[in-house]
């Protein structure tokens, strides 16, 4: 592999590994476990040691000292530690663990048997880690970079010079963007009322790929003598690393005094000042090289412009496509590459220091290779040109493809300092996922959803309290889209969402959309009178083919085997099942697995008919009994249910996150189930039980632990069978309940009391019962 490619993969690898190491450490020697003072004292050094690791290698990659092999090899080194480090901390928490725990079966209580005995094995293999890893620090003294540690506060140096950009160029050296400049120039110089647009944004944002020439366009329509007399006032910002609202607002005010230094860091003066400077001014002013979304920062930079004089506009030049999203930008000019022409015009251009090349037979047979390599960037064109003026003689230009052209160290104004940028701008978390790619050979097509599966199983990515680890690892892929790192490969069999919005004759769907097996989103807006009305939101023909399906809000088993739901596990949000009156055994209900959609929060099951009982009492029990949900599930609502008893899951394996339970209309109910021990429950809706007389311990269930320890509001509506609500007085029961909701219960007599907090609700015909 390339040295640069290497040494950003081992350090991109080993950067967040070592972040999580070092935390991983922290917590270990936070628990209550108790060893010799030397070992004790060997695994702090440890985890110091890991601390000072991630500032050395931190710095090797700001340094970018990638070129030493002998680097190279000391972070493979180094790699190989750590991973010793995280190996011996695994075997540490299991010997903790289980001697704790024959500790305790022992019951020891002496203080001597209060130090852990970790073994001769462990406890050397504990030294021999910090050694190794003591050693590999004082290597890093080998590569004569450490001395410049304090050139800044802190000790960190800079991660790359900010890149300065100017808006002087010489034309005379510029090829192929003649339309681009002309059609740039017209949208700047048109007033707001002339473009079909958003009249309010006056801010082009300029799109593209690191290199492909948006500084070098932007000089150019910048310098062109229809915009100097079209604008009164012109200014140019490099902003490039750090968007910082008041440092660039501060430049602009120097800039619109033409170079008057400006005294003040007040950020109000510093606002003011800006308001005036450009009061009755049409401006043009180019923030070049910005990377930042931030919609703070950026109204704080435009508030002062609230004011401004018709015409006046901002030229934003990036690669991050989400920085065009930002309120007030005009739709953004994407800058694609050169063509072939001028691509090779360009290379030629610096290859042959301007001479002719029509007659070098060898450049003419390769043009189309030479093309291919250059891909349209100027910059990339500039690059090889420049190489092969320099490398290459009159008899070996046959040898030029095969030899790897990045290798060489090159200037800062050429692509791989560029490429690096890039890389440097990225967060830790993303580094190792790009360096990850680096495996792969090159114009390897990615697959999305492959790609971050292989991610999530090298751990790459950082899970969060509410979002899946898929959904994070495809934020991961968007931002390194967004940032030009990777490009988006267009693929017509790739329809990922599909939304139906006033298609007022629609009956039905193609049978075909099962074939879109990649489709994520389908949204049939409910206005449509012929369809979404009618309750066939789901008549989708082979729906159970679309696997990668995550919005699904109704299922219809009247239009569908219940069945079809087996495969389509990334169903997310709310899953409402109707018509399960038409699910014909318990083995066809089985095949929904419900058990696997773990993405789903919400999830109703709802019969359409409350008749018959008899038959399709116990058909309905055991229906219900293979449509357990996942654990996952937040709330859980069940409806006209027509069986006598609940099924065993919703008494002992009812899911312990829900938040919400609904039971209506469950005529034939002749008991409530126990649900006492639900720690998260928080509301309980209980209405239309017909069959209910009596409730009771059965109700609160028979843990010894307080009963419903969440609830915050419980509902009873329509119940006119029930007479009497009674609990132990040994038990503890809804310490949080702050609402108690009953109506049209008129037979109820007793009823447990509640402190005077609660707040109880009895209406329409139900009388007040004795506690």
């Amino acid at each position: 592999m390339e040295p640069i490619l290497l040494a950003a993969a081992i350090g991109g690898f080993i950067v967040p590994f070592l972040n999580t190491l070092f935390a991983k450490y922290a917590n270990f020697l936070q628990e209550k476990w108790i060893a010799s003072e030397v070992v004790v004292a060997d695994v702090k050094g440890i985890s110091m040691t890991i601390l000072k690791i991630q500032a050395v290698v931190s710095q090797a990659e700001a340094r970018q000292a990638v070129h030493d092999h002998g680097l190279i090899l000391w972070l493979r080194e180094l790699k190989d530690a750590a991973y010793e480090a995280d190996d011996l901390l695994d075997e540490l928490n299991t010997t903790v663990l289980q001697l704790t725990e024959k500790r305790k079966q022992q019951r020891v209580s002496n203080s001597s048997a209060d130090t852990i005995s970790l073994g001769s094995k462990l406890v050397n293999r504990i030294n021999t880690t910090r050694e190794t890893l003591d050693r590999v620090v004082k290597e890093w003294g080998n590569f004569k970079l450490g001395d410049q540690l304090d050139d800044k506060p802190g000790g960190y140096p800079p991660i790359l010079t900010n890149r300065l950009t100017g808006s002087f160029v010489d034309e005379s050296k510029l090829v192929g963007r003649d339309v681009d400049k002309v059609k740039i120039i017209k949208i700047l110089t048109s007033y707001d009322d002339e473009r079909g647009d958003n009249k309010d944004a006056f801010i082009l944002p300029l799109v593209g790929i690191g290199g492909v020439g948006k500084t070098t366009l932007v000089q150019l329509v910048y310098s062109d003598k229809r915009v100097r007399r079209y604008f009164h006032l012109r200014m140019w910002i490099c902003v490039s690393n750090a968007f910082d609202a008041r440092r660039i607002t501060k430049e602009v005010v120097e800039s619109a005094s033409f170079g008057r230094h400006c005294e003040t860091s007040n950020w109000d003066m510093l606002q003011r000042s800006l308001k005036e400077k450009l009061m009755l001014k049409k401006f043009l002013l180019v923030l070049d090289d910005v990377w930042s979304d931030d919609q703070v920062q950026w109204e704080n930079l435009l508030a002062p412009l609230a004011e401004k004089m018709q015409g006046s506009k901002i030229v934003v030049t990036t690669r991050n496509s989400s920085v065009a999203r930002i309120k007030g930008m005009m739709s953004p000019y994407i800058l694609d590459g050169l063509s072939e022409e001028d691509s090779l015009s360009l290379f030629t251009h610096h290859a042959f220091m301007g001479k002719e090349t029509k007659g070098i037979r060898v450049i003419e047979e390769m043009r189309k290779k030479i093309v291919e390599k250059l891909n349209g960037s100027p910059l990339a064109a500039k690059t090889l040109g420049r190489l092969c003026n320099s490398k290459l003689g009159k008899n070996d230009w046959k040898d030029f493809l095969k030899t790897e052209i990045w290798q060489m160290q090159q200037n800062d104004s050429d692509i791989m300092p560029i490429l690096k940028l890039t890389y440097n701008h990225l967060p830790a978390h993303l580094k190792q996922c790009f360096a990850f790619c680096s495996v792969f050979p090159k114009e390897y097509d990615f697959d999305k959803e492959d790609l971050v599966r292989m991610w999530m199983g090298q751990g790459f990515i950082q899970s969060g309290d509410k979002k899946r680890v898929e959904d994070i690892g495809n934020e991961y892929f968007d931002h390194l889209i967004s940032m030009g790192i990777f490009l988006r490969k267009q693929d017509k069999y790739n329809l990922q969402t599909l939304v139906l919005l006033q298609c007022e004759s629609l009956k039905n769907l193609p049978e075909g959309i099962c074939k879109l097996t990649n489709l994520r989103h389908l949204k049939i807006d409910r206005s449509l009178p012929s369809f979404a009305r009618k309750g066939r939101q789901t008549k989708v023909a082979g729906i159970g083919s679309l696997t990668l399906l995550q919005e699904l809000e109704k299922f219809d088993c009247t239009d569908h085997r219940i069945g079809e739901l087996k495969e389509m596990n990334e169903l997310r949000g709310c899953l409402s099942i109707r018509g399960l009156e038409n699910v014909e055994s318990e083995t066809e209900a089985s095949k929904a697995m419900l058990a696997n959609k773990r993405h789903l929060e919400i999830l109703k099951l709802k019969w359409s008919r409350m008749d018959i009982v008899s038959a399709s009492s116990e058909l309905d029990l055991r229906v219900l009994e293979k449509l357990q949900p996942h654990p996952n599930i937040r709330k859980l609502t069940i409806a006209r249910y027509r069986g006598i008893n609940t099924p065993c899951w919703i008494n002992k394996a009812m899911p312990s996150n829900l938040k919400v339970i609904k039971l209506h209309d469950c005529p034939y109910l002749k008991q409530l189930p126990s649900l006492g021990h639900l720690f998260f429950l928080e509301k309980l809706e209980i209405c239309r039980m017909y069959g209910v007389t009596k409730v009771g311990h059965e109700f609160y269930g028979n843990t010894k632990e307080v009963k419903f320890p969440s609830l915050r509001k419980l509902s009873f509506c329509h119940m006119p069978k029930w007479k009497e609500w009674s609990a132990r007085k040994e038990d503890q029961s809804f310490p949080c309940l702050i609402e108690l909701f009953m109506k049209n219960c008129p037979n109820l007599e007793t009823r447990p009391s509640f402190p005077p907090e609660v707040r109880i609700i009895e209406v329409c015909g139900t009388r007040s019962a004795r506690s």
